[in-house]
């Protein structure tokens, strides 16, 4: 693959990021860590303080790792994390994705991968990669969607909610949307040969008896555990029982944090935007059906919209007794997930950096530090033929941000031998200067003509600006052919006008290029700086 690099501040990537990522001084006071100074993480390293409770993590493991092919890699680091007390873990994490989600999921997993082996290198001790599956999230229609060319147009697949609109995504079963989502897929992609392969992995995933969380967490493994990653997650009963005692104490912690993660937020509002709202209660009620309903907090209360209230006492005592009545929202997650595993390092997206941005004095309250929070990569590929075409068109990458309408208009008025935009702004100047001219003439005959001679003037140049118009039609049927590669380009570089990698499905490229593409997708990563966004001609 050619390789070129361009800066995060010439592409639609918020200024906290671009600043995080490229001026990381401007953005010291919001973490703990440097991820671009490799003794920082040997320093995240010497301060993490080993968990007495290792050997309990089995249950857990066991619970989310538990597909028959796993691969032996990941067995042996999964041995390596329970029994080697120096051993650490390099996390990621996303939503519950269908199919594996937009490619920046591949690309977190692929970053988690790359650092866990440049690490282990470099500080002598077992680092594992962890994939974190975000399982409790209850916003179905935020995961229900994936995107890909099919033709000449952009298809999108959605599935639809099947069960409850309450209940955690991670805990609806697959039977509703199989047929759908597996019928639908092989109607989408195109015939290549690794597409028997692909659906075989998507038919062992998605078995209907499973819960998406399941059958997301067992494509990620079936993809990613040659390389050594594991998967954990909060939701399963065996994570809970671990957490328990942990959770009691966040929930008695309530002021504070709230108290610690306002103060940071507003810090961060000093020069950027916060990436969420803060609340009083970073907490939700799970009922006896599964229902995730937003726990309010007022003074020591906690709430329910249907009217049913606990005191933090009561709440404890309900949490004691199950463990599972309570969800963490996003601010809780990451805390649960660094008490769980012995993490040195979080690889975030740009949305996650901001997030983890206005949790510094949270996690100092809950008597932590934070992990290095690492920058996944980020990529544009451009496919060969899509690269040929790009070269023969007037535009650069980012331009292609634009309305199609507007890349249109571009180019045929720099395209045409005749400037269009020029001739009718010569002729509407003209007729603007010669009405100019006659004004003094008609207000010295008959001053109440004036408005007569300044809609007269008007009028033609409304005229103008149809023919203009009219204009550019007509180079533009002249130009179809251009004009729908200008199309093509933008389907695959900017679909809906946003990253690929924010909306173009993995499965797609694994399906042109087999899943060996992930091999070379890696080794990119591996020699790749994490501080620019990357074009990827393949």
């Amino acid at each position: 693959m050619n390789i070129e690099p361009i800066a995060f501040s010439k592409l639609p990537f918020s200024k906290l990021f671009s600043d995080y990522c490229q001026n990381y001084a401007k953005t010291s006071e919001f973490f703990d860590y440097n991820p671009f100074l490799r003794s920082d993480f040997a320093q995240k390293v010497e301060n993490y303080s080993n968990s007495e409770r290792r050997k309990e993590l089995e249950t857990v493991i066991s619970a989310y790792n538990s597909i028959p092919d796993l691969h032996e890699n990941a067995r042996s680091n999964i041995d390596r994390l329970l029994n080697d007390q120096k051993a650490v873990t390099i996390v990621t994490g996303q939503q519950l994705t269908i199919a594996g989600g937009p490619l920046f999921t591949i690309y977190k997993i692929l970053t988690a991968i790359a650092q866990a082996q440049t690490l282990e290198t470099e500080l002598k001790i077992p680092v594992i990669p962890v994939f974190w599956l975000a399982d409790e999230d209850h916003d179905f229609p935020e995961v229900a969607k994936i995107g890909m060319p099919h033709h000449s147009d952009w298809s999108a697949l959605e599935i639809s909610q099947t069960e409850d609109a309450l209940k955690p995504v991670g805990r609806v079963q697959v039977a509703g949307n199989r047929t759908k989502l597996l019928e639908e897929l092989d109607q989408i992609l195109v015939s290549t040969d690794f597409k028997e392969e692909v659906a075989s992995l998507l038919d062992k995933s998605y078995a209907a008896e499973f819960l998406h969380a399941d059958a997301f967490g067992g494509l990620i493994l079936r993809l990613f555990s040659k390389y050594g990653l594991i998967v954990m997650g909060s939701a399963k009963p065996e994570a809970r029982e671990f957490l328990r005692n942990d959770i009691i104490d966040l929930v008695k912690q309530t002021d504070e944090l709230y108290v610690a993660l306002e103060s940071q937020s507003k810090l961060v509002e000093r020069e950027y935007h916060r990436q969420a709202t803060v609340s009083t209660s970073n907490w939700f009620f799970m009922d006896k059906e599964q229902r995730r309903q937003k726990l309010g907090y007022i003074s020591g209360t906690w709430s329910l919209e249907d009217g049913r209230q606990w005191s933090t006492s009561e709440l404890v005592k309900a949490i004691e007794n199950d463990p599972n009545c309570i969800s963490p929202n996003v601010f809780m997650r990451p805390l649960l997930q660094d008490v769980l595993l012995p993490n040195i390092g979080y690889v975030a997206g740009p949305g996650e950096v901001s997030y983890y941005a206005q949790m510094r004095k949270m996690y100092h309250v809950s008597g932590r530090q934070m992990p290095v929070i690492i920058p996944r990569f980020s990529a544009t590929i451009k496919e060969g033929a899509i690269a040929r075409i790009f070269e023969e068109l007037p535009f650069a990458l980012t331009e292609y941000n634009q309305r199609i309408e507007d890349l249109e208009k571009q180019f045929i008025e720099n395209r045409n031998a005749l400037d269009i935009k020029a001739f009718a702004n010569d002729w509407i100047n003209e007729i603007s200067s010669i009405s100019d001219s006659k004004t003094t003439t008609i207000e010295g005959f008959d001053a109440s003509l004036i408005g007569t001679l300044l809609r007269t003037k008007n009028d033609q140049i409304a005229a103008i600006n149809t023919l203009r118009q009219k204009m550019i039609r007509s180079a533009k049927t002249k130009e179809e052919v251009q004009i729908k590669r200008i199309h093509r380009v933008q389907t695959m570089l900017f679909p809906n006008r946003n990253l690929q990698e924010r909306e173009l499905a993995s499965i797609f490229m694994l399906n042109k290029y087999g899943v060996i593409f992930l091999d070379q997708l890696l080794e990119v990563v591996l020699k790749s700086s994490l501080n620019k966004h990357y074009i990827l001609e393949t």
